[in-house]
């Protein structure tokens, strides 16, 4: 009936699932139920390792019809890990046990976090109902300077699918695997988009450019400048 998180100091910001709160470490308790009281009986436990913990995190296997892409923002030295958003069979597209809540940030750490429908706070996995075309994932971050934002694991998507980032300014970004962005300061909420290039074009107008045009640089040759064209 509750649900720990504890912060991985030794990484920054990032907060991971767990069933022992060890000595000297903060521990954030979600209590899902009206009446319950968590009860926790000494016990002392070693500290396992953090790529164990982030591996387990997540309530799902890859497979057919189950898979997740990994998001992270950077800044400050610090990251706010552990974030998924993906498909699993038996999963609910509004709010359900395997939306996990979202612990608070670090101070003066970046924050990342998923607003489910039906839902009244942020979580940091958003896994829906598998679907054939598409679906859309609503995001927020806190407003802090020099955040970069990142997602891995595309490959696990559907190979007809792909992933587009449309950020509160207006600005859209197709994710491919290993992408970096650099978010602006004022940047508080973005949609992340995954879904074949029907969708995304009946949906959100975004299509894939048929032709690439790289014009002629000026002036040529140039010292120390140059302007160069694209299209």
């Amino acid at each position: 009936e509750y649900w720990l998180a504890v912060p991985a100091n030794r990484i920054g910001s990032a907060y991971y699932s767990t069933d022992v709160i060890s000595g000297w470490d903060g521990v954030f308790i979600y209590i899902k139920k009206a009446g319950v009281r968590a009860l926790f009986p000494f016990k002392i436990s070693g500290i396992m390792p953090f790529d164990w913990r982030l591996a387990n995190s997540a309530p799902f296997k890859a497979g057919n019809w189950s898979w997740a892409v990994h998001l992270t923002v950077e800044a400050n030295g610090r990251v706010d890990d552990g974030n998924f958003a993906g498909v699993q069979a038996g999963a609910l597209d509004g709010s359900d046990d395997y939306d996990l809540h979202e612990p608070p940030p670090a101070p003066e750490g970046p924050s990342l976090a998923f607003l489910v429908a039906g839902d009244n706070g942020p979580r940091r996995m958003d896994i829906r109902s598998p679907f054939d075309d598409g679906a859309e994932w609503n995001l927020t971050f806190n407003p802090i300077p020099n955040r970069i934002f990142k997602i891995e694991n595309l490959s696990q998507m559907p190979d007809n699918m792909t992933c587009w980032l449309i950020l509160d300014n207006g600005s859209k970004v197709h994710i491919e695997e290993g992408s970096a962005i650099e978010l602006s300061d004022n940047v508080k909420t973005a949609r992340m988009i995954i879904g074949t290039e029907e969708y995304l074009k009946e949906n959100n107008s975004i299509s894939m450019p048929m032709q690439y045009t790289l014009y002629q640089n000026y002036p040529n040759p140039f010292n120390p400048t140059t302007h160069i064209k694209f299209a």
